[in-house]
């Protein structure tokens, strides 16, 4: 009655897991994480010394 509703079986991520690659996925999502953060950060500060020029 409710099979329509269950997930298919994630099979690429089976096979990321068997292979190791799983972690090199987290790794690289996380880099680009943490590069989006310190760009929108450097990107506050330039904004907040231009509103602060005379």
């Amino acid at each position: 009655m409710n099979t329509f509703l269950q997930a298919p079986p994630a099979e690429m991520a089976d096979i990321f897991r068997s292979e190791g690659k799983m972690l090199v996925v987290l790794v690289v999502l996380g880099i680009v994480f943490v590069g989006l953060v310190a760009y929108l950060i450097w990107m506050d500060r330039r904004i907040k010394k231009l509103e602060q020029k005379p």
